[in-house]
């Protein structure tokens, strides 16, 4: 982690909401843009955290955090096809998923932060959530776009 510049560091690192992170930190909450909601193919790495074989048919939701015209962060969140959240997560809309995951005790973090780097200038994250209510999981991925790393920003 020691690579990570300051700026994206505070992002990379945070426990709390990004989502009301971004919300704070701009002054207004973001809107979601749905890129992509429905089936996925999985890559190596996030089959084993779901506990899953790579073959597995996935759903994945695909979107964007936008403040005014401008795209902050981008996110894939995945789940097993037979798994009690595929229907959860197709059921979100244009909702935060972010926001969703912080309210109550039904949701954990069930993974550590997992960094995520996409060539040499995006930075993200990666986490499975646990669900106490249907024992179903997510691996959500978060990618920090340039207005929240740019160190004009502050932070």
């Amino acid at each position: 982690m020691e690579e990570l510049p300051h700026s994206a560091r505070h992002w990379v690192l945070m426990q709390s909401s990004v989502t009301e992170a971004i919300a704070a930190h701009f002054g207004a909450p973001p809107a979601v843009r749905v890129h992509h909601s429905g089936p996925s193919a999985l890559a190596t790495w996030e089959a084993d955290l779901l506990g899953c074989d790579a073959s597995t048919q996935a759903f994945a939701r695909h979107i964007t955090l936008d403040v005014g015209e401008h795209a902050v962060l981008a996110a894939r969140t995945v789940t097993a096809w037979d798994d009690p959240m595929q229907t959860y997560l197709a059921d979100l809309g244009d909702r935060p998923l972010g926001t969703l995951l912080f309210q109550g005790e039904r949701w954990a973090r069930a993974s550590a932060l997992i960094p995520l780097v996409e060539g040499t200038a995006t930075f993200g994250r990666g986490a499975r959530w646990h669900d106490a209510q249907s024992g179903g999981n997510l691996l959500v991925e978060e990618f920090f776009l340039t207005p929240l790393t740019d160190s004009s920003n502050g932070d």
